[in-house]
């Protein structure tokens, strides 16, 4: 992954060297932590802290299974476009 390395990202992404594995590692990580971010918003009430746990490890679970299915669902690593692919087919 190309963390604060932007320049050789850009690089490879006029290249065309950046594999469709690559940009589904990067949608991992970034559905992963924006599932993460959304529970301080939710309304967690009486709610014990095993269940918050539970509910989180639940919606990782869900989510990299799901981006799991999208990709593979895509064509692997021989498919194209996964990320517009999969943006365009999400409820959000």
């Amino acid at each position: 992954m190309y963390f604060w390395k932007i320049h050789a990202l850009v690089e490879d992404l006029k290249h065309d060297r950046v594999s469709q594995t690559q940009f589904k590692n990067y949608y991992l990580v970034f559905g992963a932590l924006g599932a993460l971010f959304l529970f301080p918003m939710e309304n967690i009430g009486d709610r014990s802290p095993g269940l918050i746990l539970l509910d989180i490890a639940i919606t990782l679970f869900i989510t990299f299974i799901g981006i799991q299915f999208t990709f593979k669902a895509n064509g692997g690593e021989q498919g194209n476009a996964f990320i517009a692919r999969s943006l365009a087919l999400s409820p959000s």
